[in-house]
């Protein structure tokens, strides 16, 4: 479960109140979207339920850890074993082929060669057994994304944050993306929360909640 309670975040320079405060849960195995125009919070919202980001006041808590309770070693461990992410740029690693990038988070954890399997699994059913060897500059931009959320996938996480994974993509990629989340959802168990502003995308997830001015409607 990812839970938030009276999370806010305020940026002090300029001082600008961008989240206010918000109380949220999102239950196990759900795919939850939250959707909203540039600028209105959704963003940060996803980076502080991630861990990537501390709020301002309130307490938010994932899989029944306060993040902040965790030192920054066990917060690495935590979301290394926990947590998977995917961003609208894929952040691939270019000198790395594409079974090196899909396996690079078992480097963290020391079993990369008990992975490799898996990786290969996960790369035959998204359409990329063939690309293995390849670079990421040798891959169209939808099959880098793919390669993105093979990764994000590897260590068998709880949770998936996803950061507009279609922003950089056309229409037919982008919904080849979405379909792999959704699936991801329903075969894997994964809790999933993905920001859009694409209400289209927005849909395809089992429940919306709308965002604007950094308050949440559903």
């Amino acid at each position: 479960m990812i839970k938030a309670t009276k999370v806010t975040k305020r940026f002090e320079d300029p001082p600008t109140q961008v989240l206010h405060p918000i109380d949220l849960q999102i239950n196990p195995s759900e795919f939850v979207s939250i959707i909203g125009k540039s600028g209105s919070g959704k963003t940060t919202l996803l980076y502080i339920l991630s861990t990537l980001d501390s709020p301002s006041t309130g307490i938010c808590e994932i899989g029944g850890i306060n993040p902040a309770s965790l030192s920054e070693e066990d917060m690495h461990w935590f979301r290394n074993k926990n947590i998977g992410y995917v961003f609208q740029f894929h952040y691939l690693l270019p000198e790395l082929n594409v079974l090196e990038n899909v396996t690079l988070p078992s480097r963290k954890s020391g079993d990369v060669e008990q992975k490799i399997p898996y990786a290969l699994e996960l790369l035959a059913e998204f359409g990329l057994q063939d690309k293995t060897k390849r670079l990421p500059s040798q891959l169209s931009g939808g099959e880098q994304q793919r390669v993105a959320i093979a990764r994000a996938l590897i260590m068998k996480p709880k949770f998936i944050f996803a950061d507009e994974p279609t922003g950089n993509l056309d229409t037919t990629n982008g919904i080849t993306v979405m379909k792999l989340l959704q699936r991801v959802n329903k075969e894997f168990g994964a809790t999933i929360l993905l920001v859009t502003h694409e209400p289209d995308y927005a849909a395809m997830a089992s429940r919306q909640i709308f965002i604007a001015d950094g308050k949440l409607s559903n």
